[in-house]
């Protein structure tokens, strides 16, 4: 809803104990308070508002470069008087509780401490809110997430533990979160372990880039999960797809693999995923793509920039239909003939590569509406080697020494050249 200009003037001043007051934001369902200075939430302050989402912020500062957090005090009756809050979120504070603030608002359904200074679960507070849906203790210091310490939390459907360098997972630390939909591990150091997510057989999205400790990620730690759509494992020093792994998890949508350590790209590991959509392996070490690895897929997005790639074989991306495929920024100086025959694409992005010829069927049998070879050092394309290839534009960014002759490269005349 539109916030009145007083209602924002009201917030942006420095505030002091016990000056937020109802009349200040009367009838408004959303506030939020920005403390430039350590800060009490006194009792009953904020009585009688009617708001439905409170958001408390304080001026960031960088705890890893020395930074001290301002301090927030929250007491017993801080948030009384908020019958219909729902969400309340509090950032960059180092939160004193005397007493336990949420028991006046057990309506709430959505948490985030977030930079913070917590050094655990504060599980004793949180087991006053028992419609509590959404979680997230992001970049705090919590080390151990100890058993059984959401078992009372059946109604969670997101969890955030995202940067705080957890170090270990104790077992049964999942407990009560069987329903639970989305988890977020991202930026931690746990060990891996085999089948650790196999509670969640509800997860719908799981975000697990950079979560393992230095031995890395190992390929037993997923398991199967039937609602998975989203999969976020960048940086997890994956160095091989295995064939069907992924098979368990058929709606699976989103795949990013980027800045692992993967060099090929083998047949198998995804073509049961008919839900799958976009898949990136940006910042490999990816040398090769076996042909047909991504066939039978009907695509938003591959992205394979960024990488290793000196070859395309012979019929690499048959049988894909896809967006946008990235192929910018390798080091491809060899297509083989027929290497994009059935490829089916809105744009097909080679730029940035070693190219210095396009031979005669090299791009034999694709169709595509925009075809990026800027970037490359070509001098020299043979002709007719675009006759058999359904393109609307051709982009030749930085190719200087090329004289185009679109009728003799078997180009239409109604084929748009970008340079």
């Amino acid at each position: 809803m539109n916030i009145s200009l007083s209602f924002v003037l009201c917030f942006i001043i420095l505030l002091i104990q016990n000056c937020v007051t109802a009349e200040r934001f009367p009838g408004e369902q959303y506030a939020r308070l920005d403390f430039y200075r350590d800060e009490v939430i006194a009792p009953n302050s904020l009585s009688t508002v009617g708001l439905s989402s409170l958001r408390i912020s304080f001026l960031h500062v960088s705890q890893k470069h020395g930074g001290l957090l301002k301090s927030l005090t929250l007491q017993t009756d801080s948030f009384a008087g908020l019958p219909n809050l729902t969400e309340l979120y509090i950032n960059n504070a180092n939160i004193t509780f005397d007493g336990n603030p949420f028991i006046q608002i057990p309506t709430l359904k959505t948490l985030e401490l977030v930079n913070g200074a917590l050094t655990e679960v504060p599980q004793t507070l949180i087991s006053a809110l028992p419609n509590l849906e959404r979680l997230s203790l992001e970049t705090n210091h919590i080390k151990i997430i100890p058993s059984d310490i959401f078992v009372n939390y059946k109604h969670l459907k997101a969890l955030s533990l995202r940067n705080n360098g957890l170090e270990r997972l104790e077992p049964g630390w999942s407990n009560g979160l069987e329903q639970l939909e989305e988890l977020d591990l991202m930026n931690n150091a746990i060990p891996a372990r085999p089948d650790m997510f196999a509670a969640f057989r509800n997860v719908k999205q799981l975000f697990i880039s950079d979560a393992f400790d230095p031995s890395g990620f190992r390929a037993d730690a997923l398991g199967s999960y039937p609602q998975l759509t989203w999969l976020n494992i960048d940086h997890i020093k994956m160095t091989s797809l295995k064939p069907g792994m992924f098979d368990g998890s058929p709606q699976l949508q989103r795949i990013w693999m980027d800045a692992n350590s993967l060099i090929n790209i083998p047949t198998g590991v995804f073509e049961k995923l008919t839900s799958l959509r976009d898949l990136t392996f940006v910042q490999n070490r990816i040398e090769t793509i076996e042909p047909g690895a991504f066939s039978g897929l009907n695509m938003s997005h591959i992205g394979l920039s960024n990488n290793r790639i000196t070859t395309l074989q012979r019929r690499t991306f048959s049988g894909l239909q896809v967006g946008r495929l990235d192929l910018g920024h390798n080091m491809i100086s060899d297509l083989k003939p027929f290497a994009f025959n059935g490829l089916k694409a809105r744009t097909v992005d080679l730029g940035h590569n070693r190219l210095i010829e396009v031979g005669a069927h090299d791009f034999y049998g694709l169709t595509v509406d925009y075809l990026d070879l800027s970037a490359n050092d070509i001098d020299n394309v043979a002709p007719g080697a675009f006759r058999n290839t359904k393109i609307e534009k051709l982009a030749l960014y930085g190719v200087r020494e090329l004289l185009v002759k679109k009728k003799e490269w078997g180009l239409a005349d109604g084929v748009q050249i970008l340079m």
